[in-house]
């Protein structure tokens, strides 16, 4: 595959460069825009008598990739600028802003739509060619008209063309100005030998721009993606999702407490600070129980917090009060301090515990105060 640069894109970092003015834009399009090496080598030459620095700068570029004289006729494309990149984000324009899966899933749809619509389109063609390639043929002929030839032999022509001559080879479908070679559309200088030799111009064009080479490009369908029957639904909010987690056991049956005076409750203890035993504790005139035993499952588990959640009370006020005795490497480190009390009306609400190791530094700041 033949590899490109956009023109304009070179030629605003050429004018950034420095190298600014009519002239010297005016020649670097036209050698970019010229189909023949000796079109190409004049508007060169031109440009290196306005500025050498200009032109040892483009020709640091590789022609190849800028200029019409040196493209090969494999691509089928005389483009020299990158328009059709450009329309494509013009064309996505409104999803690019959006996060990455929204993003991806409204280009999706929009070229799902796109590609049915042109489907459509081209199923109601009954010409061979496509449309824009018989508009652009069609303004050729009117040119051809211009055109004075003369037949050689074996399918060449020689043609004149305001005062220019053309070398025409019917049986290679080539031209001497390379633009039949290069986009594979006849050039004028062609149409007026097809038309002399009494041809069809449609059998010289490339197959590429046939209806039916059109039909398959639109042929593959872009499928659906059900991921829901709700659009923006993910593993939080989907029903599908909530119903999955709903079949596995809760965290709150793996670990719990039961709560006295006619309340509720339910207490996640992380593995780390399930060794702990019994607690007991009392506030305002009501009293609770509470106790939270388990075994590491394995060495090295750190949960940095406790979460205790307090449910809804069936009594006027309840209180809770948790207290706990750790043990980590041998040394034992009693732990009081978390009350927490509400009424009926109360919502649920969760207490966030200090981990072991905040708490063993405030007990040795404790320390240092005494001293």
């Amino acid at each position: 595959m033949d590899h490109k640069a956009c023109v304009r894109h070179i030629y605003a970092n050429f004018r950034d460069s420095g190298h600014r003015g009519k002239a010297l834009k005016d020649k670097l399009w036209g050698a970019a825009s010229a189909y023949t090496e000796f079109e190409f080598d004049a508007h060169m030459a031109e440009l290196k008598k306005l500025s050498l620095p200009a032109y040892e700068y483009l020709f640091k570029i590789p022609v190849a990739t800028w200029s019409r004289s040196k493209f090969t006729k494999i691509p089928k494309s005389d483009l020299i600028v990158n328009n059709l990149s450009e329309c494509f984000n013009s064309y996505i324009l409104d999803a690019r802003d959006k996060p990455i899966l929204i993003m991806l899933d409204t280009i999706r749809r929009k070229l799902m739509r796109r590609f049915q619509v042109n489907r459509a389109s081209i199923a109601k063609m009954s010409e061979k060619l496509c449309p824009k390639i018989q508009v652009k043929v069609e303004k050729a002929g009117v040119k051809a008209s211009e055109c004075l030839l003369m037949y050689a032999g074996e399918g060449k022509y020689e043609v004149d063309y305001r005062q220019q001559k053309f070398v025409v080879n019917l049986r290679e479908k080539t031209c001497g100005c390379k633009k039949w070679n290069i986009t594979g559309i006849p050039c004028h200088h062609a149409i007026s030998a097809i038309l002399h030799k009494g041809s069809k111009i449609k059998d010289y064009i490339d197959h590429c721009y046939s209806i039916e080479k059109y039909k398959k490009s639109y042929e593959p369908i872009i499928h659906l993606v059900p991921i829901c029957k709700k659009l923006g639904h993910n593993s939080k909010t989907c029903p599908l999702a909530k119903k999955k987690k709903s079949k596995t056991s809760s965290k709150g049956k793996k670990s719990g407490v039961t709560v006295g005076a006619g309340s509720s409750g339910q207490a996640v203890a992380c593995e780390r600070l399930a060794s702990a035993g019994g607690a007991t504790g009392s506030a305002g005139g009501a009293t609770g129980t509470a106790g939270a035993t388990g075994t590491a499952a394995a060495a090295g588990t750190s949960s940095k917090y406790m979460l205790l959640q307090k449910g809804k009370k069936k009594s006027a006020r309840t209180g809770v009060v948790a207290g706990g005795a750790v043990t980590a490497g041998g040394d034992a480190v009693a732990r009081t301090g978390v009350v927490a009390a509400g009424g009926a009306s109360r919502k649920a609400k969760v207490v966030v515990v200090p981990t072991v190791e905040k708490a063993m530094t405030r007990i040795a700041a404790k320390k240092q105060k005494k001293q």
